[in-house]
């Protein structure tokens, strides 16, 4: 069964409807829903222990179907995984996200040495991993183009 990280996943994923907006509209400014649907959910799922793809997989059929409850399963497992070709080709740039925000606090705020030496781990374990994980924008970018619309 699906476990939660925390309470505020539940609250963040039902305040969040997946299927509210095609791809090319605009919810929040000028980002695209498409974008900020798969942002969102991989920013639930980011972890350095373990990634589950199966848990991801199972939390975006929920909320699909939460959402859609009419659709046919096909077009669901259809959009369930465009949602989760999304979310995994947006990963690198969570990390990338993650990173900045620490580079801002190192250079915004006064710390002590603990701390400051704290969020430059962070800082730079961050951007290791988005290093590591960018060429997920291409490869899932890829497989997306190649999903059924």
């Amino acid at each position: 069964a699906l476990q939660p990280r925390s309470s505020r996943v539940w609250v963040t994923a039902r305040s969040v409807p997946l299927s509210a907006s095609r791809p090319g509209s605009s919810e929040r400014g000028t980002l695209p829903w498409v974008a900020r649907r798969g942002f969102d959910v991989m920013k639930l799922f980011r972890s350095d222990e373990h990634f589950s793809e199966e848990n991801m997989r199972l939390f975006i059929r929920e909320y699909m179907g939460t959402s859609a409850p009419d659709a046919g399963r096909s077009s669901l497992d259809t959009e369930v995984e465009r949602v989760y070709v999304e979310a995994r080709m947006f990963e690198p740039l969570t990390w990338l996200e993650a990173a900045i925000f620490f580079v801002l606090v190192l250079t915004t705020r006064k710390s002590s040495s603990e701390e400051t030496e704290r969020n430059y781990k962070l800082g730079k374990q961050r951007w290791e991993r988005y290093l590591e994980a960018k060429s997920m924008i291409e490869s899932f970018g890829e497989r997306l183009e190649g999903l059924p619309r």
